[in-house]
């Protein structure tokens, strides 16, 4: 037997000896697959867990607000046909301690026979916290019912308390010039009062007059509702204003929400709106969103100008592309 024949007879059995290990190895590598399969078949965790709870130090009345978190926990794997009891406590490393920053309204929950989830829930005293105040929530669980492939769960909340700075006049205090950025161009925002009702005029023109390339002829105001309890505004889809494209006349609706901060020297506004066809379900922004960088919704920030003198006319602070019509 040459030389060559045996290099090729050493070669197969070394090829066979490797393709031999690989699948032993293949198969202890899925025996322990299944091994902790089974460990992790019947598991809970904390699910729909914030990453941030921020509430207010006060109502609009001074009343002394306490935050509620809503959990649950979740069991992983088949259901069970016996409930499964979950212990909820607060862990040591928790800044926010039990009794001074939060309580449990319950320390166990149980999943029901058959089922794969039950609600939990976490009181934020307010009363253990100062204004601006950040802690950190360690929250922790256990089953004495699973046999879980970790002893516990925790999960991590970051509780804000932050400041509230009522409008003590009401609506009025919203009154005037708004400046800043409507959706990449010069605000040209003004306020007045209607009752409980804000008249937000000029939202979005100059959206409309430069990227949709239509000029407002009539309307151009709408109604907002301010909640005097926290400092959300809601603009319920309504009329806004009239316009000329090429000789023909459009009318467009508005709606939205958005947010008020009255601490400091001037009150600040974010609404977050889009621009709709009557009776359309989707708005301008979220049908072209390709062309705003994936933005859905048009953005105005803004901040009250002590003295009230409205803008000359917009400014362009965007790179959008121009829609081809």
């Amino acid at each position: 037997m040459n030389m060559k024949k045996i290099f090729k007879i050493i070669s197969l059995f070394i090829a066979s000896a490797i393709i031999l290990s690989a699948c032993d190895e293949k198969e202890v590598l899925f025996e322990q697959f299944d091994d902790v399969k089974g460990e992790l078949k019947n598991s809970v965790l904390l699910s729909n867990v914030p990453a941030s709870v921020n509430w207010f130090s006060q109502s609009y009345l001074g009343e002394e607000l306490d935050a509620t978190v809503n959990l649950k926990v979740k069991m992983i794997g088949q259901p069970l046909d016996k409930a499964i009891t979950v212990t909820i406590a607060v862990a040591a490393s928790s800044e926010a301690k039990l009794g001074t920053h939060v309580t449990l309204p319950t320390t166990s929950v149980t999943i029901p026979a058959g089922s794969f989830s039950a609600a939990v829930s976490v009181k934020v005293l307010n009363s253990g916290f100062v204004a601006e105040e950040k802690k950190k929530l360690v929250l922790e669980i256990t089953s004495p019912d699973v046999a879980l492939a970790t002893a516990s769960t925790t999960a991590t909340i970051e509780l804000y308390e932050k400041t509230f700075c009522a409008l003590s006049d009401g609506v009025s205090e919203l009154v005037g010039s708004w400046k800043g950025d409507d959706f990449g161009y010069n605000s040209q925002v003004s306020i007045t009062a209607d009752g409980d009702k804000a008249v937000v005029d000029g939202l979005s023109f100059g959206f409309m007059e430069d990227w949709w390339g239509e000029t407002v002829v009539d309307g151009g105001s709408f109604k907002m509702d301010v909640d005097l309890t926290n400092n959300t505004v809601t603009i319920p889809r309504q009329y806004i204003y009239t316009t000329d494209y090429k000789g023909d006349l459009y009318d467009y609706e508005v709606a939205g929400t958005g947010t008020w901060n009255n601490c400091g020297a001037n009150p600040t506004l974010i609404l977050k709106y889009d621009i709709y066809y009557p009776g359309d379900a989707k708005g301008l922004a979220a049908t072209y969103s390709s062309y705003f960088a994936g933005a859905t919704v048009m953005t105005a920030t803004l901040t009250l100008n002590p003295v009230a003198n409205k803008s000359m006319g917009w400014t362009k602070n965007n790179n959008y592309v121009r829609i081809k019509r």
